[in-house]
């Protein structure tokens, strides 16, 4: 998943809050946004003030004065009861005020701010959206306070998630969502957490809160991280869960923000192949074969594919563009002169055919291309001749796997008995044989030989054998009989 980092807020020590039977107190929130012996005035204008709101906020401001630390020893002049002792008598008195004067904005402002530094998260949201309605002036400071606790709970989600305590992400995402709704990261960090719930990530819920992240950040381009990666993020868990036409939509959206993107083209076009969309699939598929970032296995699967959609011309260029870089890769040989054998091409076929024959000569499929070459090219003399040399050969070598590291290679593969006429249809007889394995390098170069003896093998027997060589660079193999 692609992440969206909170930066981290400086730690304050511990403090002491209410317990009531139904209002759940928020500790870090109310650690967090304790006044340090500095109140702050109301700056927006706060109507319907009277004795009781100027007492409330009077009584804040006495809390916050006497909660001055000393920072060396990490005391405070006013112990923590003391201070929400204080706080709740500013609640107390905003209480007063609302309950003589429902519309009195200022009642509802003090009632907030005290509820927040007590980590009442529910109690302020409800104060703080009567004042936004009642007092429209005061909606800026209002969204400042909130963000505080918001940044509060958000940061620390990020730490949770790393450290895989998803349980303690959720529970401060969820209490940030209270507080407030305003900005895009703590919904990205919600789906995040449901995306790596284990053992099941909980893919509905992931999107749903990746969505909200991406409405919300497609505004503002301060959140223009979060806006890319939260719209990754729904178009892969979407493939994830078998709905690829919604994962198209969302690439397709990350593709107009990020147009350079390779894997989210590469993740595109497969998904639009899988819903039966093979036209564009292979646009953007040329555009990767065009700019040269595909590996080679996935020239060859796009080779494949092309050629399972007879769409020989594009399989071909996906093989050639695999030789151009690896020009003994063997199947891509083998699949590029399948290519050709499908689009009539006797010339192309002919002279890969017999490239694929330097490094295989006993692979009776190889010469069976190359005596379609010749067809194709209406050479029945040299096609009669290839036609011989197959019914001569003594055995049918296939090599079944080849694996490069860095310090080596291994091959495997078997050899099948054959009935073996020569040009007058006498049968050869099986004899024994040893096959010589050249190991090589990007430019052809051998860094390694090995042999492997095969015994006399009767028609249809077959023989298994393995081959480790040792040497850097590695990267194909060829044989012959020695």
């Amino acid at each position: 998943m692609r992440n969206t980092a909170i930066g981290v807020l400086a730690c304050v020590g511990a403090l002491a809050v209410p317990l009531g039977a139904q209002t759940q107190y928020n500790v870090r929130v109310a650690v967090a946004l304790a006044p340090r012996g500095k109140y702050e005035v109301p700056l927006c204008p706060l109507k319907g003030g009277d004795y009781r709101t100027a007492s409330a906020g009077l009584y804040l401001k006495t809390a916050a004065e006497g909660m001055t630390d000393d920072l060396t020893h990490q005391r405070s002049q006013v112990d923590s009861k003391k201070y929400t002792d204080i706080v709740n008598k500013a609640i107390k008195a905003a209480t007063d005020a609302i309950a003589a004067n429902p519309q009195s904005a200022a009642a509802w402002y003090y009632l907030g701010r005290g509820d927040l530094q007590l980590g009442d998260l529910r109690g302020a949201d409800s104060a703080f959206t009567r004042v936004e309605t009642l007092s429209p002036d005061c909606a800026i400071e209002i969204k400042g306070l909130r963000q505080r606790a918001w940044l509060v709970l958000v940061q620390p989600s990020t730490e949770f998630m790393r450290a895989g305590q998803l349980d303690s992400s959720l529970a401060v995402l969820r209490d940030a969502m209270i507080i407030a709704r305003y900005y895009p990261q703590g919904f990205y960090n919600l789906a995040g957490t449901f995306a790596n719930m284990k053992p099941q990530p909980m893919i509905d819920s992931a999107i749903f809160y990746f969505k909200i992240a991406q409405e919300k950040s497609a505004t503002d381009t301060q959140f223009a991280s979060t806006l890319k990666n939260a719209t990754y993020n729904m178009a892969y868990l979407y493939q994830s869960a078998g709905d690829n036409q919604n994962a198209i939509v969302q690439y397709r959206k990350y593709l107009a923000i990020d147009p350079n993107d390779v894997d989210v083209k590469r993740a595109l076009a497969s998904t639009l192949r899988l819903t039966g969309s093979p036209a564009e699939a292979a646009q953007l598929e040329q555009q990767l074969m065009s700019s040269g970032s595909m590996t080679t296995g996935e020239l060859a699967t796009m080779g494949v594919q092309y050629f399972a959609d007879k769409n020989y011309a594009a399989a071909a260029d996906a093989f050639q563009k695999i030789l151009a870089t690896d020009p003994v890769n063997h199947d891509a040989l083998y699949n590029l002169a399948n290519s050709y054998f499908a689009m009539g091409d006797a010339k192309k076929l002919i002279e890969t055919s017999q490239k694929l024959l330097d490094i295989d000569p006993l692979g009776s499929s190889n010469l069976k291309l190359l005596a379609n070459g010749y067809r194709l090219a209406a050479d029945t003399n040299k096609q009669i001749e290839v036609v011989m040399r197959l019914q001569a050969i003594p055995v049918e070598v296939s090599i079944d796997t080849f694996r490069t590291r860095k310090d080596g290679a291994k091959i495997a593969g078997t050899v099948t008995g054959k009935e073996a006429e020569n040009a007058s249809g006498k049968t050869i007889p099986p004899a024994p044989m040893v096959l010589v394995f050249e190991f090589t390098n990007a430019q052809g170069a051998v860094v390694a030989t090995q042999e492997a003896p095969i015994p006399v093998l009767a028609p249809n027997a077959t023989r298994a054998f393995g081959l480790e060589a040792l040497g850097a660079g590695i990267v194909a193999w060829r044989y012959h009989p020695k």
